[in-house]
């Protein structure tokens, strides 16, 4: 009896904070303080509103510490170059990225689908395994949104030996082994 009522506390404490993921806009996300407040840490996806991201904005967005549940990220239309990706490719923060929309951004070209591919960061943790059909081991895709950007390449080769974490979004428990030689995948939209 004791076992069924912690694993039903346990349920119900899980369903109640994945409730509270949350999707916000650029307006909401400055009515909370901004990128680099701690409220961004309930957070899984960022919508553009009708007001762009200043250069400040930007760069909070880069070095912020609190998105490690942002799974979709909406950059459409903020004049950002690749330069601004290969920084973003490298904030820890964002580990869960799985989506990301760069349309609209002419000066984004196909180096930035390098930085995205190579980064260590964009989809090395997901809530559980997903396997490749076609190269038959544990893989992540991120998804890249490029309407109306200087991308040309129409397809992105895949990141062999890629690490893996699979950790529960609410609990942070290992809800499976590490694959150290997974895959990246790059989906071009």
């Amino acid at each position: 009896m004791k076992v069924i009522t912690i694993f039903l506390a346990t349920i119900i404490t899980s369903t109640a904070l994945h409730a509270s993921l949350r999707d916000l806009d650029y307006d909401d996300v400055r009515r909370e303080g901004g990128f680099g407040s701690e409220t961004m840490v309930n957070v899984c996806r960022i919508e553009a509103s009708n007001t762009k991201l200043t250069v400040d904005e930007k760069e909070a967005l880069l070095t912020s510490s609190y998105l490690n549940h942002i799974h979709t990220l909406d950059l459409s239309g903020q004049e950002i170059d690749d330069s601004f990706i290969e920084k973003l490719a490298s904030n820890t923060s964002l580990s869960r990225l799985m989506t990301i929309d760069l349309s609209n951004n002419p000066s984004i070209t196909d180096t930035a689908l390098d930085y995205i591919r190579s980064s260590s960061v964009f989809g090395s943790v997901r809530d559980l395994p997903q396997v490749s059909a076609r190269y038959g081991g544990p893989s992540t895709t991120v998804r890249i949104k490029r309407k109306n950007t200087g991308v040309t390449k129409t397809s992105v080769d895949p990141e062999f030996y890629f690490g893996i974490d699979y950790i529960h979004p609410i609990t942070g428990r290992k809800t499976f082994d590490h694959a150290d030689q997974g895959i990246k995948l790059i989906a071009l939209e």
